[in-house]
């Protein structure tokens, strides 16, 4: 197994036509998967990948119907195919066929659908308003906030004239739905086109999620206890998207650099503390690596001035998030 996936790989690197324009073969070899997860993951009995309709298909004999993507982003062509490919898929009825024509013009590797039983459709109406109903909520710095952000066939970028008033008032304010941001008065940014749109690519960038009001403090007492404990295993427990964190607001996990997590579990343990003072703290207690990337994406000259412009705005989003008081 070993020697063929080596063989492979120096397949891969030497532009094979039929590996090199692969996008697995690209994820599993760039992203320097071994054997035994390849073995583990393709290599057995029951891999077999399917086109769209066989599991169409398949659902609904168990009288299960396609509603839509399960990733938010997957649900916009304007990111994904050209506009005639788009205006061609738009041309047919059948959703079933639609989607497999869809699978044509789009590269990926995986596809993450929701089926349900008892499909009930809102009208394009119905839709707008609910989504313009759900609370937002904002999980990063807003000087961190990608306005511009990996999918995986490119580059998605969001207009900062609609986004950026979106995002600096969520970090200000604190959970809200769209709906409430666009009826402020003296509004700066300009509307977006479609609600659907804009609440789905928000929570694509994975730095916003839907929100919902923190009521229940047995709730919020067991995500910090969990938090604690996250913070005293960090080695283990790290990954590329950063440390797992229960987070109150949005009744789910997250992911928080280590320094974040760090951050919020001193503030528990000792809440009088002053920015200052948990700066000193983290500059003790972080890893230098962490601390050098600190309150953003490149090294500063200054570390510990960084890491205080960190804690300034991210003091206030973490309270949002219900991690702190």
């Amino acid at each position: 197994m070993a020697e063929g996936f080596q063989m492979m790989k120096r397949l891969f690197d030497a532009g094979a036509v039929h590996l090199a324009g692969n996008e697995l073969a690209k994820q599993l070899f760039e992203e320097d998967h071994n054997p035994s997860y390849v073995a583990h993951e393709y290599l057995n009995r029951y891999w077999r990948p399917l086109f769209f309709a066989d599991v169409a298909r398949d659902f609904a004999g168990a009288k299960l119907e396609y509603v839509g993507a399960a990733r938010a982003i997957d649900m916009f062509d304007k990111f994904f195919v050209t506009p005639t490919q788009a205006e061609i898929i738009g041309a047919v009825a059948d959703p079933v066929v639609a989607e497999t024509l869809r699978d044509y013009c789009r590269v990926r590797t995986f596809r993450a659908d929701i089926h349900v039983k008892g499909l009930r459709r809102l009208s394009p109406r119905e839709q707008e308003a609910g989504l313009a109903s759900v609370p937002l909520a904002l999980s990063g710095d807003t000087a961190e906030f990608p306005y511009r952000f990996g999918a995986p066939e490119g580059l998605v970028t969001l207009p900062e004239e609609i986004f950026k008033p979106i995002i600096e008032a969520l970090a200000e304010q604190g959970p809200m739905t769209l709906g409430e941001l666009l009826r402020q008065p003296g509004w700066p940014g300009q509307p977006p086109k479609s609600m659907a749109e804009a609440v789905g690519v928000l929570l694509a960038t994975r730095r916003v999620a839907a929100a919902a009001p923190i009521t229940d403090a047995a709730m919020v007492a067991r995500c910090r206890r969990i938090n604690s404990r996250a913070a005293q295993r960090i080695p283990e427990l790290a990954t590329r998207f950063g440390v797992p964190v229960a987070v109150p607001a949005v009744r789910n996990a997250g992911y928080m650099a280590p320094v974040d997590l760090i951050a919020v579990a001193l503030l528990n343990n000792l809440p009088n503390l002053d920015d200052a003072g948990l700066v000193q703290a983290l500059a003790d207690l972080a890893d230098p690596g962490e601390l050098e990337t600190a309150g953003g994406g490149q090294a500063a000259a200054n570390p510990t001035e960084r890491l205080a412009a960190m804690v300034a705005d991210r003091r206030r989003i973490w309270r949002h998030l219900g991690l702190i008081d």
